[in-house]
């Protein structure tokens, strides 16, 4: 049987203009379609689609409507990351 190394985390360095915190791009599950689902998180909190931070509660207690607020694919997810922070060459690293 073969396997597969799949990435579940990126740190993003060095930190944004103004942050004193690394930002991680973690995987959270995937939708229906079976597209991954990425969320940009600040160690309790996430980032919503409007550019705004988020308590992430536990996981039996996130909404639907949270859930469509702060999942991200990657595309959108690094895309959202260089409109706020200007990361803009997000370069894979092994």
């Amino acid at each position: 049987m073969k396997y597969r190394l799949i990435p579940s985390q990126y740190e993003i360095e060095p930190h944004p203009p103004g942050y004193n915190v690394t930002f991680k791009l973690e995987t959270r599950g995937k939708w229906s379609d079976g597209t991954e689902r990425w969320v940009i998180k600040d160690m309790a909190e996430v980032l919503n689609k409007d550019g705004n931070w988020e308590f992430e509660p536990s996981p039996s207690n996130r909404s639907t409507d949270f859930l469509e607020r702060t999942r991200y694919t990657f595309e959108e997810a690094t895309a959202m990351l260089n409109q706020l922070y200007c990361v803009e060459d997000v370069e894979e690293t092994a």
